[in-house]
Formats: C-alpha cells, sequence, structure tokens
C-alpha cells in the first residue's frame, strides 16, 4: 500500500506487460517496481486457447 496517500496500486498488464521484456520498450515501465500487485494474461499474447493469468501480490498478507 502506498503510504503516502494510503494507496493500493494495482497494474492491469494483461496485454502489455509483455513488453517489459523488451530492451526497447523496457523504459516505458518504469516506476512499476512500486506497484502493489499486477496481473497478467499470457494467454492474450501467446494466442493460447484458454483463459490463464496470474495475479501476484508484492505483500500476499496485505491483499
Amino acid at each position: 500500500m502506498t503510504a503516502a496517500n494510503d494507496l493500493w496500486l494495482h497494474i492491469d498488464g494483461a496485454y502489455g506487460l509483455a513488453g517489459i521484456l523488451d530492451p526497447a520498450t523496457k523504459g516505458l515501465f518504469a516506476g512499476i517496481e512500486h506497484c502493489d500487485s499486477f496481473i497478467v494474461d499470457p494467454h492474450k499474447w501467446l494466442y493460447a486457447p484458454f483463459d490463464a493469468c496470474a495475479l501476484v501480490y508484492r505483500n500476499p498478507s496485505a491483499g
């Protein structure tokens, strides 16, 4: 939880979060390390025929 404003910062990286792996676009993700949680849906960018997602918490006990 962001202490300054008592806010939870969640990033919905369903499609775009994979871009952090590309050195050419990694800079666009500056500040992501401050998020409390993020979600990524690999089935969307890997074109898998089934749903799969991951919700990741910085501190699972806070969620």
